[in-house]
């Protein structure tokens, strides 16, 4: 906690690139913690909050800081943390951008596009989180299979959502080939349970809708749907 806040007085003094050296240590530190001590998680979650004063307050004043993408991802990870949505998307825009070589795709790129989907998500904006997994998807499988399959799964779980919302037949249609992609190109996935789970959920949602209508025969339909899916 010393260390944070000498770092904020260098950022008083203006000194941008001692008080990021400062809080990315800690930030550092705490995740080293994590796990291990109550407060690890805690320290690094304040440190990747300065983070995100630092690069603000040193952009409002006019400094370029030339940040490599694994301190900007942790400051986007700050403003996510917070739950400042549409901070944190641009945010981890800035790490994909900043990922410029085959080596940061993985640990930074990915990571990024992924909590860019999240965002967006608890926006409930669902059609731009889709195109966020679908940007793993599309362009990083040849990187980490496993974490395309879960850009596939969490595409298909954007689709539903904006179906749900809409009840737009281009919609249903959108979730229908989420849905053919996730079980047909990642069969073996850890998530096709949840898959079966989710499927069973929409069939009883459309099931109750029926019989709110008064339409019986082809809500047992659904129902008995959802039963072979849960």
């Amino acid at each position: 906690l010393a260390l944070l806040q000498r770092a904020r007085c260098h950022m008083g003094l203006g000194e941008y690139d001692q008080a990021m050296d400062l809080a990315i240590r800690v930030s550092l530190k705490g995740e080293e913690l994590t796990g291990s001590t109550e407060w690890g998680a805690a320290t690094a979650y304040t440190a990747n909050r300065l983070l995100t004063e630092i690069i603000a307050e040193a952009s409002a004043a006019g400094k370029e800081l030339s940040l490599p993408p694994d301190v900007l991802l942790k400051a986007a990870i700050g403003k996510m943390a917070s739950r400042e949505w549409g901070q944190a998307v641009r945010a981890f825009q800035e790490v994909v951008k900043a990922s410029k070589t085959p080596e940061d795709i993985k640990p930074y790129a990915i990571p990024a596009w992924m909590k860019i989907g999240e965002c967006y998500y608890r926006e409930n904006k669902f059609l731009e989180a889709f195109f966020a997994y679908d940007s793993v998807v599309k362009s990083h499988r040849n990187v980490d299979e496993q974490l395309a399959g879960d850009a596939a799964y969490y595409r298909y779980r954007a689709a539903t959502a904006l179906y749900a919302a809409t009840r737009d037949p281009a919609d249903e249609e959108l979730k229908k080939k989420a849905r053919s992609s996730f079980a047909g190109e990642f069969p073996r996935h850890p998530r096709s349970i949840d898959l079966q789970y989710y499927e069973g959920a929409d069939y009883i949602a459309d099931g109750d809708a029926l019989m709110a209508a008064g339409d019986e025969k082809q809500a047992k339909e659904l129902y008995d749907l959802a039963l072979n899916r849960l």
